[in-house]
């Protein structure tokens, strides 16, 4: 970061990396929110606010199910049902990985050059994974 400070432009390059990143969080709490209440749950937008950054922070706490536990306890605390706030858990990981995916070709171009096209069989095998989840349980 000092030395991308320290550049012409830099600090507003970070700035702008700054609000894009907060923007992108932003987004994606929106996005996962119509997930969590569009059966009818009584959330309120802080609330999912809430359950949403309180997951993203507990990714980084060693172990892959804290997460999941995180956005139960809470969502129960507000009235939201297990079922629905593990449906969403998973589904906005679903969701960001596709996403992902789709950025990541957008700009692979630009980053690989010609040898960019390397990447769109990764892409397609992950898609059909996320697509078709059976076929992954037939191989593994």
């Amino acid at each position: 970061l000092a030395d991308a400070a320290g550049r012409p432009g830099g600090v507003l390059l970070l700035s702008a990396a700054l609000v894009a990143n907060a923007a992108g969080l932003v987004l994606s709490m929106l996005s996962w929110r119509v997930l969590v209440v569009d059966g009818g749950s009584p959330a309120r937008t802080s609330d999912t606010a809430r359950i949403f950054f309180i997951g993203v922070i507990s990714k980084f706490v060693p172990g892959r199910i804290w997460g999941v536990l995180a956005h139960v306890q809470l969502g129960k605390a507000v009235g939201i049902a297990p079922e629905r706030m593990i449906a969403a858990f998973g589904l906005g990981l679903v969701i960001g990985m596709t996403t992902g995916a789709a950025a990541g070709l957008l700009v692979a171009p630009a980053v690989f050059g010609t040898g960019a096209w390397v990447f769109a069989p990764l892409v397609l095998v992950a898609a059909a994974a996320v697509a078709r989840p059976g076929w992954v349980g037939r191989l593994v």
